[in-house]
């Protein structure tokens, strides 16, 4: 099983998990709260150093097939690919938000970060 399969599946399972149970309903709060702006911080600041790592490991390793063209164009593409990961990571936080599905909102930007720094970390070991 590739690492992107790894990290589907355990997405599915844990919005499966979230599904399953009644839980009674978190408390409403703002968007930009205290810890979804911590949260946010920590997503990108994990997007930086992915984009750092990668570009000075070797930008052609790059095995995101959608962000491979951007990611080979240099630092200016790799922003680029950055910038739209990040902006998909708050576009997802932000529809849980307005759905009103709080833990899925924080556990999406949980996973994002967790994702982003395990892809920072693979690139160091290389």
């Amino acid at each position: 099983m590739g690492r992107v399969d790894f990290y589907l599946a355990v997405f599915l399972l844990t919005c499966g998990c979230c599904f399953a149970q009644d839980l009674p309903d978190a408390p409403s709060h703002k968007f930009s709260d205290k810890q979804n702006v911590v949260l946010l911080a920590a997503t990108s600041a994990a997007i930086g150093l992915d984009g750092w790592s990668t570009q000075r490991v070797n930008p052609n390793w790059e095995r995101n097939p959608l962000a491979r063209p951007l990611v080979t164009r240099g630092p200016g593409g790799q922003a680029a690919a950055s910038a739209i990961g990040l902006s998909a990571a708050v576009l997802t936080a932000y529809t849980f938000h307005r759905m009103r599905h709080h833990r899925l909102e924080r556990a999406s930007l949980w996973l994002a970060t967790a994702m982003e720094t395990s892809v920072a970390i693979n690139n160091f070991k290389q």
